[in-house]
């Protein structure tokens, strides 16, 4: 319960007397200011909001010691309730036999008038009460009704806010130890995978030093196909485990300035362009956009490297990257003049180890989109594709604008 007397004096007690107003559990602050403002909007000596829990316990912050007793016993009126959605009017709680064997009213006999409204939640379900206690039987009218119905409704928001808060806090914790989880169960796995490939292609190596001149061509042939199988599959493992772990990630959104990206792109990618000749174009000022740096790094790699290995034969790769507003974010296209992909394909590319007919001679996994699209999918934004063979490519990447642009 908390009791918040109206701006009047009390004999033999000052304010700087006063305990503090616990801060624990629901806003106490926020029902103190609830509680203040029911007594002056009905000019009432006293009001109070009781509250009580799912397991029948009352909530009390008595910072005036306006209320004797127990917390129980200072819940008064709402023994009073019958009908849960019901206004309690007493004008002289002394004569009314509910409330006879109370102690607060041999402690506060000016507090004798009543008048209380139930805080109802959202379900329906009774959580407390709003009240104001006076001397003289209080006028009910459209006014005083309104009033209080409309600051227990306040109550109950702050209630429904309180249970909200908590259902995020333990979604947020759940969701911490799955991620951890994840993460050990990455390292185990990506562990356990890698041991035997790494056995493999060193004991493959190690005959081969060993046999040396004593090995054919056939018998060298069967080792590297040994060697470079292991290899690939090391490749598959690790991707793998990348997109395990962007299942689960959670992006931090931060301002990210693309032309920063755009600049690491061009730089890490700097010697497979020089040696087609190739050419990386921004168009139209990369925006600051929404998101996690190193991911959407990641990204642009990719994306700008497939156009790269996908480029037509004998034609020197141009990729133009370009940005414009589109709803509530940017749409931000990545467009080559490479051999394109065909229309019942543009989506297929984009799952797990899917490999085109282009792609049987070109090294790659097949993990390389499907891991783009889930990086956007962290963003809460979506990554398509247009394209038809031999006239290109164009990857499309929606990212929200920043706050405030």
């Amino acid at each position: 319960m908390i009791a918040v007397p109206a701006p009047v004096a009390r004999a033999g007690r000052s304010a700087e007397s006063l305990p503090p107003v616990p801060r624990e559990g629901l806003a106490a602050a926020e029902l103190c200011a609830i509680a203040q403002l029911a007594a002056m909007a009905c000019n009432a000596g006293t009001a109070l909001i009781t509250l009580e829990d799912a397991h029948g316990k009352w909530s009390l912050f008595d910072p005036h010691d306006a209320m004797p007793g127990s917390a129980r016993d200072r819940a008064f009126h709402d023994v009073a309730f019958g009908d849960p959605e019901a206004m309690l009017v007493v004008d002289d709680m002394l004569l009314d036999h509910r409330f006879a064997k109370l102690s607060i009213l041999h402690h506060h006999p000016d507090m004798r008038s009543c008048v209380a409204v139930p805080v109802i939640d959202d379900s329906g379900e009774r959580k407390g009460s709003i009240s104001i206690l006076g001397m003289q039987p209080f006028p009910v009218n459209d006014h005083l009704i309104t009033a209080l119905r409309t600051l227990a409704r306040q109550v109950a928001d702050l209630l429904a806010l309180r249970v909200h808060r908590e259902q995020v806090k333990e979604y947020e914790r759940v969701l911490e130890e799955r991620n951890a989880e994840m993460r050990r169960f990455v390292d185990v796995f990506g562990h356990d995978l890698r041991e035997p490939l790494r056995m493999v292609s060193s004991f493959m190596e190690r005959l081969r030093l060993r046999l040396g001149a004593g090995l054919d061509d056939k018998a060298l042939q069967y080792m590297h196909l040994a060697q470079d199988g292991a290899a690939r599959m090391t490749l598959m493992v690790d991707a793998l485990l990348d997109y395990a772990l962007l299942a689960n990630h959670v992006v931090e959104p931060k301002p990210v300035d693309l032309r920063a990206v755009f600049d690491a792109v061009r730089l890490d990618l700097a010697p497979q362009l020089a040696s087609c000749s190739g050419e990386l174009v921004s168009q139209g000022g990369p925006p600051i956009v929404l998101g996690d740096k190193a991911l959407l790094t990641r990204l642009f790699t990719y994306l700008v490297g497939n156009s790269i290995k996908f480029a037509t034969p004998g034609v020197a790769p141009l990729i133009m990257v370009e940005a414009e507003r589109s709803g509530k974010g940017w749409e931000i296209r990545v467009q080559d003049n490479g051999v394109g992909i065909a229309v019942n394909q543009q989506e297929r590319i984009f799952e797990l180890f899917s490999r085109m007919q282009r792609e049987r001679n070109i090294p790659g996994t097949g993990m390389g989109l499907p891991i783009c699209r889930k990086i956007m999918e962290c963003h809460g934004g979506e990554l398509w594709v247009d394209s038809e063979p031999g006239r290109g490519c164009t990857f499309h990447i929606s990212l929200p604008f920043p706050s405030g642009t």
